[in-house]
């Protein structure tokens, strides 16, 4: 019996996943495509895949101002991909929890490498969503599965 009960929380366990929004405000390639592709539509489906603690991601458009907006109010209800420290005058990363970069813009030739190293921007809010997220991303360039996905952007 009590295995059964033990099983029977597990699955409660999963069919409860809590969704955390992925705001974007991309709009161009290689990062979002028009047929709803891109580095960051396949980072999320990565991360759904890895399934860190008990979160699912969905991806959500929002125009830049909008969300750099709500991100300095404090009224963000989820993380942001793509981000940079320095977009949101975070170079010492105090302001926001940055995980470890999972992409590097290679068009971007204007500025030092560290400069375009894409990260996701949670606010402090959502620690406990950086604490099960930052682990995985950290392991994420070494990854065979996510190097293939770039490859295709390359």
């Amino acid at each position: 019996m009590k295995k059964y009960l033990v099983l029977l929380a597990m699955l409660c366990g999963t069919l409860r996943a809590e969704t955390i929004f992925v705001y974007t405000s991309a709009q161009v390639a290689p990062l979002v495509l028009a047929d709803g592709t891109g580095i960051y539509p396949d980072m999320v489906a990565w991360l759904n895949r890895q399934k860190p603690g008990d979160l699912q991601f969905k991806l959500i458009y929002l125009p830049r101002k909008r969300l750099q907006l709500k991100a300095e109010s404090g009224q963000l209800d989820g993380i942001i991909i793509g981000m940079m420290p320095h977009w949101f005058d975070d170079g010492a990363q105090k302001k926001y929890l940055w995980t470890a970069p999972f992409a590097l813009d290679r068009y971007m030739v204007a500025l030092p490498a560290r400069q375009t190293e894409r990260r996701f921007l949670v606010p402090h809010n959502l620690a406990p969503v950086y604490d099960r997220i930052a682990p995985v991303l950290r392991k994420v360039r070494d990854d065979p599965e996510w190097q293939r996905l770039m490859l295709r952007y390359e």
